[in-house]
């Protein structure tokens, strides 16, 4: 498959939803065929970091409820809970990557300037952080106060912001050389008019891959109560589907906004020569 006749078909027009879940499967079919290491270390990754967050619980589990606070156990449950917050940094990194080199491939662009993309993931990074650790402890604390309806005025508040503001955030500020506030201001000019084209499709994805997949692995797991070492391999083969599901789910974010912005842009440059055309008529 030919990645600049998507391009094309992203640029001619605005696609539906059942358009773009075919576009996004021709570009993702092309990535995987290209990335297969990149792909294998993401699934080495994620199994790193559900392996470690089992074996955290397990030691917290012997800690609270055996109460085994033996200098073994607590020297353990930090190395690995530091291990944990490092490929879960390395994730957060990947996930960016993956927009990145998605859009790039699509685009046909070669040059990847790597100290900038890793400052500007850190920038974002560290301001999620902030901003969802103090949102978490007013939210927390309004429940302990019995302030719980606004604590849920407070969540819907949010989810609204997010969808108004932030749809298209995350692909543009990786993308462009441009700043957070810049870009969350883009977000909202892409986002006028294309909001569902964004949420439907992530839906009905989410519907179709990733719950179905957990549902039958853990399924699998309570329902028949097989062994521990056939536990882990159906562990295993989850995690493979959620790895390659969360690909596609990015394929996908791509896809969709890149069939906006060329939309946007297009639209943005003929009235700009309606406007010139005004001016020069006037004079």
């Amino acid at each position: 498959m030919n990645l600049d006749n998507i391009q094309k078909k992203l640029f001619e027009r605005k696609l539906d939803t059942t358009e773009y879940f075919k576009t996004a499967f021709d570009v993702y079919r092309e990535f995987l065929k290209n990335n297969k290491l990149l792909v294998f270390l993401t699934y080495l990754l994620m199994l790193a970091i559900i392996g470690t967050d089992f074996f955290n619980r397990y030691l917290i589990f012997k800690i609270v409820i055996n109460e085994d606070r033996s200098p073994k156990i607590v020297s353990m449950l930090m190395v690995f809970g530091i291990l944990e917050l490092i490929f879960s940094i390395i994730q957060l990194f990947l996930t960016g990557y993956y927009l990145k080199k998605i859009v790039m491939e699509i685009e046909d662009k070669k040059e990847f300037n790597l100290k900038k993309f890793i400052l500007k993931i850190l920038r974002l990074v560290s301001i999620q952080y902030c901003l969802i650790l103090g949102f978490t402890v007013i939210v927390e604390s309004l429940k302990m106060v019995s302030l719980g309806i606004i604590s849920l005025i407070l969540q819907i508040t949010a989810i609204i912001i997010a969808v108004k503001y932030f749809l298209y955030f995350e692909v543009y500020y990786i993308q462009d050389d441009t700043g957070i506030i810049s870009s969350i201001n883009y977000s909202y000019q892409l986002s006028k008019g294309n909001r569902l084209r964004k949420i439907i499709p992530g839906i009905v994805l989410i519907l179709i891959s990733i719950i179905p997949t957990f549902v039958i692995a853990f399924g699998i797991l309570q329902v028949f109560r097989i062994s521990f070492w056939f536990g882990i391999i159906v562990i295993a083969i989850f995690i493979v589907g959620v790895v390659l599901a969360g690909i596609y789910l990015q394929v996908l974010s791509s896809v969709i906004f890149l069939n906006v912005e060329y939309d946007f842009l297009k639209k943005r440059e003929k009235n700009n020569e309606i406007e010139e055309g005004y001016y020069e008529n006037k004079e």
